[in-house]
């Protein structure tokens, strides 16, 4: 069976011919994902693409996507770190209160 029924023409292409054409689009797609993304412009800004001359240069999607994900789970979990401050420290007051009632003269 061609590939021709399952690919369309620019799936189909030559390998090299394919990267080539990436190649191309690659400082297009970098300076929207920059501009429209604040997660990726984060991850990107060290990026130079007109230093990037294969696509093996850059770093796999599953690590660029776990720096979009670190990127997004630290606020998250310092704000869950300020809610819970509030109920911790009640519980110190609480233990604090309790040893000194305890310690206090019963009366």
């Amino acid at each position: 069976m061609a590939l021709s029924a399952h690919y369309d023409a620019l799936e189909a292409r030559a390998p090299r011919e394919r990267e080539t054409a990436l190649m191309a689009a690659l400082p297009r797609q970098l300076a929207h994902a920059k501009q429209n993304a604040p997660g990726w412009a984060q991850i990107l800004k060290d990026v130079d693409a007109a230093a990037v001359t294969m696509l093996a240069a850059l770093p796999a999607r599953e690590v660029l996507l776990a720096q979009l994900a670190g990127g997004l789970a630290a606020p998250l979990s310092t704000m869950a770190g300020l809610l819970a401050a509030p109920l911790r420290n009640l519980g110190y007051a609480l233990v604090q209160l309790r040893e000194q009632r305890e310690a206090a003269p019963a009366a």
